[in-house]
């Protein structure tokens, strides 16, 4: 089973960023977008596991309190047959602490963990080629 970690958007925050999706649906002419209850933001992945104890012991762990998230830029990574189109959040305090704690509380239960700098986004699609006429 395939594993993350994710923080979930409230129905009107997910409405906005599915309507920013449908627009660059518009102005593409191909891509794997993603579904509306599929938008996330992820704090970790997990890969294939099926450590699932672990894994709820480390959330149950974690203590943040509430916080405020911002998206501030489309962006893409490159990729030859179609791009992966996301929006970043700007760096942000109690989201960075989360994520550290998370990390540390998961490797505590064993888990692997990428050694990248943690650059928090929702991807909207993937294999993305966008129409030139909209540049």
């Amino acid at each position: 089973m395939r594993l993350f970690v994710a923080i979930l958007f409230s129905d009107s925050v997910t409405e906005q960023l599915f309507r920013g999706l449908v627009s660059l649906r518009q102005q593409s002419i191909q891509g794997n977008f993603s579904r509306r209850e599929n938008l996330h933001l992820t704090l970790a992945f997990l890969g294939e596991t099926h450590q699932t104890e672990g894994a709820k012991r480390a959330i149950d762990a974690i203590v943040s309190p509430a916080f405020s998230l911002s998206i501030n830029r489309l962006g893409r990574f490159q990729r030859p047959g179609g791009d992966i189109m996301w929006v970043g959040i700007p760096g942000n305090p109690h989201l960075s602490a989360l994520h550290q704690q998370l990390s540390s509380a998961l490797r505590e239960e064993g888990f692997s963990l990428e050694k990248r700098e943690y650059r928090p986004h929702l991807t909207l699609g993937r294999q993305v080629l966008l129409d030139p006429s909209f540049h």
